[in-house]
């Protein structure tokens, strides 16, 4: 994948690119600088430990993918491959939510995968709202799970 540049519904505009060990402090920063509420939304936990968290990402056999503004790391979509399954992650930075960044990402993790795996999965909270709308756009199911949360999962060759 190359450097992809593309403008949101906002109008603003954003970088997308492959990230690689080399991008560990920029990513670890990332993490470290999340909200709670963004912490728990994706990780169902109130706190990560994003040195930790960061090392392990390149540690499996997966696909890292960064969305840039102004040489800022604003969102991060992370897919990791076991068999004919992926599963897939997102997070986007509060005030660069609603404007497609996290749908963008999504459809750049699915680009990848393609002819890779046959199914993509992703756990959240139930009341995560922007993944209702991502999993609509990608013809992909719902499924409650307990403790409040759900899994969304996708064959990919029905995805967007």
């Amino acid at each position: 994948m190359r450097n992809i540049y593309s403008i949101l519904r906002d109008g603003r505009l954003v970088k997308v690119r492959k990230l690689t060990r080399l991008d560990r402090r920029i990513l670890t920063t990332f993490f470290s600088e999340l909200d709670r509420e963004t912490i728990m939304a994706r990780f169902l936990s109130t706190r990560i430990d994003a040195e930790r968290y960061v090392s392990g990402m390149f540690e499996k056999e997966g696909i890292i993918i960064g969305a840039f503004s102004n040489g800022e790391l604003i969102g991060v979509a992370e897919a990791y491959v076991a068999g004919d399954e992926a599963e897939i992650a997102v997070v986007v930075k509060r005030g660069w939510r609603g404007a497609g960044l996290g749908t963008l990402l999504v459809r750049k993790l699915v680009e990848e995968l393609r002819g890779r795996v046959k199914v993509v999965k992703a756990y959240t909270r139930s009341d995560n709202r922007p993944v209702y709308r991502i999993a609509r756009k990608l013809n992909a199911s719902i499924i409650p799970l307990d403790y409040g949360t759900i899994m969304v999962l996708g064959e990919l060759a029905r995805l967007f």
